[in-house]
């Protein structure tokens, strides 16, 4: 159909008339079907249906500065564009889910206020085919996914307003330092948004973070609460007090050293003054301390900070390089601190060499520590101690397992607890084991309360002349339900100290002693140690020398075998102490001093019946009478025990009499003197004479 049809002019000259009709009809079609180049003002020149530019562009527009001129691309992207996913699967999306870019205030769409073009993961979206709207909800025909990024742009009397969702989302901190969206696309960032990553190197490693996007000099870049971008910098916001170590870059494959992202996450977390250290499942390469400031100092640890991770089998720090370093530094120069937990990860140097050669853990070398706990944590194969404690109270370590620590250059121990300047004092080891030490397993000096309970140490000190176990200058502390398999040396030395503290009040229970070398006793006191007792515990192998040897100046030092039947052990050295129970020696006892029986006190005839319950009783007779007989004593409990009874008084006459009862004599003996007395070894049913003293 043509756009204008004029008639002919059928005779050989028209009439004014008639070329003035087709004159008004092109007049009529210019003024009212044709846009104008330049129209005349107040003409209209406006379009009455779509214009198909059949794939040709329009050039050369102006920048929009009116609610309905045209956009660009280069106008796009010149402005303030806040992109974000879409949060859940659904076709709605209300307006008030939007929030503007930076500067602009919140949208708010009016009824009468059309929506000037959306866009669909950067494709243009068609109202009334791909969309519909209201006043207040854009609802898609098309469900939407939760990948999908929607740009809304809509004019208002103030301008033109970009409106999106909330966040910026980038997959790595690497794409947001390039300002690379998950759609490959680039924005400029500015200050205010807020921004997210999925990722820290790679998309899901666990190092996922919010940022807030802020000026440049803000903080300093530690590649996790302050990292630099292109003149600005993002701040991490860490809304929970968990920090990751994978936040601030740590390679949890153990390919690239990951020391300084590890400080750097400590050292965020003590800025704060609390917060956990999580170390996520992992290997962990690392080159120093973990612990350290700027300076190389240890860090001012606070009240309740912890250390995290997910399992000595699954989170391991191993070496990256050699370190003398102390790996982890727990210490404050201003005040005493305390009250956190460090659990859950292994300390790994596997290699021939031990490239750490500094102590794994160190406690309270300015200021004491109180009430931390170490849980669930393998050690293995450090040059120096597991555990240095040096100041430090009702503390524990529990569940912790030490392989090959300690140093015999240095002469330093895996449990070392060094009171000599400090205050080491309530440390509970409960299930605590230790194997191939290269010094002492544990030393301790001038501490007191260490309670040892339950666990292992095996293979102990493989330097000749040291002990598995050196307790110097300790009181009052307990080894209770320990196995110490084999030792070069002793199991366990009590000794004074260099300030000349001695070991007194403390207990060994329940404890089983294996193999020793060369002449070692099992347990030694030494210098002063005193009321030390060792009781219900089990000597078994090739111990060489004594199972208790007291060679202490101290008294009241006590080897008690009660509760325990029959309860065999090698040669016994005791100078000036009492054995109580029942003991039975395989070898030889040996008595600096004496070997005293317990007094039982005094026993009365009844019915010719005594009960003993010790190895020395006085007898007197029933009522008091001036003679009665003795025929049946009751109590034995082991064959071999020894029995000596004399009479209680020289005025009353006790008789003993041969075969009435269970006493088995050369004869009936008359005992009428205190002096009086009469030795019986118990067979396991009869006493039977072995002496008798008439005096």
């Amino acid at each position: 159909m043509a756009k204008i049809t004029l008639p002919d002019i059928a005779a050989q000259f028209a009439s004014a008339a008639a070329l003035n009709s087709r004159f008004q009809e092109i007049e009529d079609h210019l003024n009212d079907l044709v846009l104008y180049r330049e129209n005349p003002e107040g003409e209209p020149n406006a379009m009455g249906q779509i214009l198909d530019m059949n794939g040709y562009q329009i050039a050369n527009l102006p920048f929009p500065v009116a609610p309905t001129d045209a956009v660009r691309l280069q106008d796009l992207e010149s402005f303030d564009v806040t992109l974000a996913v879409v949060p859940q699967s659904t076709a709605r999306y209300e307006f008030s889910d939007f929030t503007v870019g930076s500067g602009s205030t919140t949208f708010t769409k009016d009824a009468d206020q059309a929506v000037g073009l959306l866009y669909l993961n950067g494709v243009f979206q068609e109202a009334g085919i791909d969309y519909s709207y209201t006043s207040t909800v854009i609802t898609f025909l098309a469900e939407l996914l939760p990948a999908d990024v929607i740009h809304v742009i809509s004019g208002n009397d103030t301008g033109l307003q970009v409106t999106s969702q909330s966040d910026i989302i980038f997959n790595t901190v690497a794409d947001m330092i390039s300002g690379t969206l998950t759609n490959g696309r680039v924005i400029i960032l500015t200050v205010g948004q807020t921004v997210r990553t999925l990722g820290y190197t790679t998309e899901g490693d666990g190092g996922d973070n919010t940022y807030e996007i802020v000026g440049s000099g803000t903080g300093i870049d530690n590649g996790g609460s302050f990292i630099d971008l292109n003149a600005l910098q993002a701040k991490g916001v860490f809304p929970l007090a968990t920090t990751s170590i994978l936040q601030f870059g740590a390679d949890k494959d153990g390919v690239l050293d990951s020391t300084e992202a590890i400080r750097n996450c400590a050292r965020f977390i003590v800025a704060r003054g609390y917060g956990d250290l999580y170390c996520p499942s992992g290997t962990y390469a690392i080159s120093g301390g973990l612990l350290q400031d700027g300076g190389g100092n240890a860090l001012e640890w606070q009240w309740g900070m912890s250390i995290t991770g997910e399992g000595k089998r699954t989170t391991r720090f191993i070496p990256f390089s050699a370190t003398s370093d102390v790996l982890f530094d727990f210490d404050n120069t201003s005040s005493s601190f305390g009250y956190f937990t460090v659990r859950g990860f292994a300390v790994m140097d596997d290699v021939g060499t031990s490239l750490f050669t500094g102590d794994v853990f160190r406690v309270g070398t300015t200021n004491v520590c109180i009430d931390a706990l170490f849980s669930d944590i393998t050690i293995h194969r450090p040059d120096a101690p597991a555990f240095r404690l040096l100041s430090c109270t009702d503390s524990g370590l529990e569940n912790i397992y030490i392989h090959s620590a300690g140093n015999t250059t240095n002469l330093e121990s895996s449990l070392l607890f060094d009171a000599s300047s400090g205050d080491v004092n309530n440390i509970r080891l409960d299930n605590v084991h230790v194997e191939n030490q290269k010094y002492h397993a544990l030393h301790a000096i001038d501490a007191s309360n260490i309670n040892w309970i339950g666990g292992k140490t095996h293979d102990g000190a493989d330097t000749p002349n040291i002990s598995g176990n050196l307790l110097e200058g300790t009181a009052s502390s307990k080894i209770i339900g320990v196995t110490f398999s084999t030792s070069n040396q002793q199991h366990i030395v009590l000794a004074d100290s260099a300030a000349l503290n001695s070991s007194d009040g403390n207990i060994i229970d329940g404890c089983s002693f294996g193999n020793t070398n060369g002449t070692a006793s099992a347990i030694r006191l030494l210098g002063a140690a005193e009321n030390n007792t060792i009781s219900t515990c089990y000597f078994k192998g090739d111990i060489n020398g004594n199972a208790a040897d007291f060679a202490s100046t101290g008294t009241k030092n006590v080897f008690n075998v009660d509760n325990v039947s029959e309860v065999s052990i090698p040669d016994i050295r005791i100078p000036g102490f009492t054995v109580t129970s029942s003991v039975s020696v395989e070898g030889n006892v040996t008595a600096e001093g004496y070997v005293a029986v317990d007094n039982g006190g005094e026993l009365t005839i009844a019915a010719g019946v005594i009960t003993a319950t010790s190895s020395y009783h006085t007898v007197d007779t029933e009522g008091d009478a001036a003679t009665d007989d003795l025929d049946t004593i009751n109590g034995g409990v082991d064959a071999g025990q020894l029995l000596v009874i004399s009479p209680q008084s020289g005025a009353r006459d006790v008789v003993a009499k041969d075969g009435v009862g269970n006493l088995r004599l050369s004869a009936d003996f008359t005992m009428s003197g205190v002096n009086d007395t009469l030795t019986l070894f118990y067979t396991g049913v009869t006493w039977n004479e072995l002496s008798r003293s008439s005096n």
